[in-house]
């Protein structure tokens, strides 16, 4: 697909534990990945959630959108920037945090 500026992505815990293989080589194409925060540790194989988002990073994404739906408060660390709840105020339970 020659005309194609952006790719992005979603996973599963599915995918993450039983055809990890072929996630790594699919998620190599993609510019953007969409994870939750579990999914993410899973992927990464730490529980540390600042740890786990430089692992994922690492794999070559441009971008990683975590949700973080276990929390009702925003995440940010001194290597992020501060980042506002996205969508509609009933889902505040589903933030997210971009990197």
């Amino acid at each position: 697909m020659p005309d194609v500026k952006l790719v992005a992505g979603d996973t599963m815990n599915y995918w993450i534990k039983d055809h990890r293989a072929a996630l790594l080589e699919v998620l190599k194409g993609l510019d953007i990945l969409l994870i939750n925060d579990t999914e993410q540790q899973m992927l990464a194989g730490n529980n540390n959630l600042v740890q786990a988002a430089r692992a994922v990073m690492a794999l070559g994404l441009k971008e990683l959108v975590v949700k973080h739906a276990s929390m009702e408060r925003r995440f940010s660390t001194g290597f992020l920037p501060k980042v506002k709840a996205q969508g509609a105020p009933s889902a505040r339970r589903q933030c997210f945090w971009k990197m």
